[in-house]
């Protein structure tokens, strides 16, 4: 049985993220009532250009048009690969409602269950391995630190230095380093800053990659199964 990491998400900013990456995917969802419960396969999330809303449709072949209505609260099940998201949101209103498909707009959840199958996507990188991260902040400025976690969502860094840094700052350019092994990731955002535990002079940048191309989720894919092989191999031969 796959063991697996588990944390409930209640920054907004991460929760339309992980919503991002589940648009287009297929959800078991539950519509919930005193005394009723009907259970519906493969609706297809949507997220509105809004951060305060999502979208799901309807298939005509799905039951859930027959049943639910404004102020009816879902319970969501997403399955992606390697990880799932569950939660709980409100019919907020219909916006569509066609012979093919309904479009009901939910609030966004106050909170999502996060699951991620360990080791299949994240690498704790940590010292053992010499990995560097830099990026550019403008054609002037750029950051670097060393690699502590990748996955195919984003990388956390050691820095000692933060220049103007703060939360929700673009950056390009992002290099992944190890060795003569190198990815390149166009863009990406900064989504935390914390002072590490162990020195006052070095903080922790956490930052989340935008809209991979297929090329480099693959590099990436890559690296993560490669880090996580090593820190295997490493903790065999201890």
């Amino acid at each position: 049985m796959a063991v697996s990491n588990t944390e409930v998400i209640s920054n907004r900013y991460h929760i339309a993220g992980l919503l991002q990456r589940a648009c287009t995917a297929h959800a078991i969802i539950s519509l919930q009532r005193p005394h009723e419960q009907f259970i519906y396969n493969s609706v297809i999330l949507a997220l509105n250009n809004d951060e305060h809303y999502f979208t799901i449709d309807a298939p005509a072949d799905s039951q859930i048009p027959l049943y639910a209505k404004p102020g009816d609260w879902l319970k969501l099940r997403i399955k992606l690969q390697g990880l799932v998201l569950s939660f709980e949101a409100i019919i907020e209103d219909v916006l569509d409602d066609t012979i093919s498909f309904r479009r009901y707009q939910l609030h966004l959840p106050s909170q999502v269950n996060y699951q991620q199958r360990r080791g299949a996507f994240r690498a704790n990188v940590g010292y053992q391995f010499n990995a560097f991260f830099t990026a550019r902040l403008d054609e002037q400025q750029k950051i670097s630190g060393r690699l502590i976690d990748l996955s195919l969502a984003g990388a956390s860094a050691e820095l000692t230095s933060l220049l103007q840094l703060k939360p929700q700052t673009p950056l390009s350019h992002c290099k992944l380093q190890l060795g003569s092994d190198s990815i390149i990731i166009t863009a990406a955002i900064i989504r935390t800053i914390q002072m590490t535990e162990h020195s006052l002079d070095i903080y922790r940048l956490g930052v989340e990659f935008i809209e991979l191309s297929a090329s480099e989720r693959r590099s990436l894919q890559r690296w993560v199964m490669k880090f996580d092989r090593e820190s295997r191999k490493s903790a065999f031969t201890e």
